[in-house]
């Protein structure tokens, strides 16, 4: 598919997830056969001002492409110069980004509360001036993700036209809306009625833990591609089970995530993003689904090294997926 002048050689991409898509993520992502990568979402302010957890966030490498970079903000202004910002570090050859995605649909109290995310959904002309901005500041594509609606899903369509009409080379819509989050199951026909009403790409987002939900996605909604976020924190080989067109076998998913987790110790030391909290947390993902995983969590909690993290998955031979 193709999103503005960009390329990308597949379907299924890796959303922008804080606290858990940091370098090293990424690339297990990539290697396991993500088609696109996102960096953590990254406000417009730090990234103006330069913050040092930014500098973090925004970590990359010439062999994780192609890799978006995520803002959010809601000053139009602060937004064009953040991409601006980007753009400035890419032509220094300081950073190797591909794209711009704009995040309208955070549902985070903080971020909501302070006029961004999902709170821009209520205010589509705010999100036009936002998208113009950042088209108008940037040389990469510029992408938008929004949820279904503040309140109820009827608001996705408008926002996508508003969002098209601004500039926005493709659309990524989450199908659950800001104030329910998690309450109710992800409504795909929101998904349809926006690729029905767009001509921009469209990228489906919401409720795919596996392969076979990430298939039939595509095949139900029409999309032009799927974004993967918990599901890929429960198991990154979702992506090589969508190479096989989203065939998995059950009896391998625990040799998978150990498989995964001391991969991510791996890179997370190559990359020197090494980070306790960050190996433990994803080891925690990793537990879903396994029967044992009461068990193994609270070991977790307790390791004082990744290495101890690794031997617990280790042990955990005789729990069964």
């Amino acid at each position: 598919m193709r999103i503005g002048n960009l390329k990308i050689g597949g379907k299924f991409f890796l959303a922008p997830m804080s606290g858990y898509t940091d370098i090293a993520f990424r690339h297990l992502c990539r290697k396991l056969g993500a088609a696109c990568v996102f960096c953590e979402f990254v406000s417009a302010e730090g990234i103006v001002e330069s913050g040092e957890y930014v500098k973090r966030a925004l970590k990359s490498a010439k062999s994780e492409k192609p890799v978006g970079v995520q803002l959010f903000g809601g000053d139009d202004n602060l937004m064009g110069r953040a991409c601006e910002k980007i753009c400035g570090m890419l032509e220094r050859g300081a950073r190797r980004f591909d794209l711009v995605d704009l995040n309208f649909g955070c549902p985070s109290q903080k971020v909501v509360g302070a006029g961004a995310g999902g709170a821009l959904l209520k205010k589509p002309e705010e999100i036009e001036k936002i998208v113009r901005e950042c088209v108008k500041n940037s040389s990469l594509p510029v992408t938008a993700k929004i949820r279904a609606g503040w309140r109820g899903a009827e608001e996705a369509v408008k926002v996508a036209k508003v969002i098209e009409g601004a500039g926005a080379d493709a659309i990524t819509i989450h199908c659950r809306v800001v104030k329910k989050r998690e309450e109710n199951a992800a409504d795909w026909s929101v998904i349809k009625k926006v690729k029905e009403s767009v001509s921009i790409p469209v990228i489906g987002n919401g409720g795919v833990y596996c392969a076979e939900e990430g298939r039939r996605m595509l095949e139900e909604t029409g999309c032009d591609a799927v974004m993967i976020a918990r599901g890929a924190l429960y198991n990154p080989f979702i992506f090589k089970h969508l190479q096989r067109g989203g065939k998995e076998n059950e009896n391998d998913a625990l040799e998978e995530k150990r498989t995964a987790l001391c991969e991510y110790v791996k890179l997370a030391k190559k990359f020197d993003v090494l980070s306790l909290q960050r190996v433990r947390l994803h080891a925690m993902q990793l537990c879903h689904g396994i029967v044992g995983a009461r068990e193994m969590r609270p070991k977790i909690g307790k390791a004082g090294s990744a290495g101890e993290m690794e031997e617990i998955f280790e042990g955990g031979k005789d729990y069964k997926y």
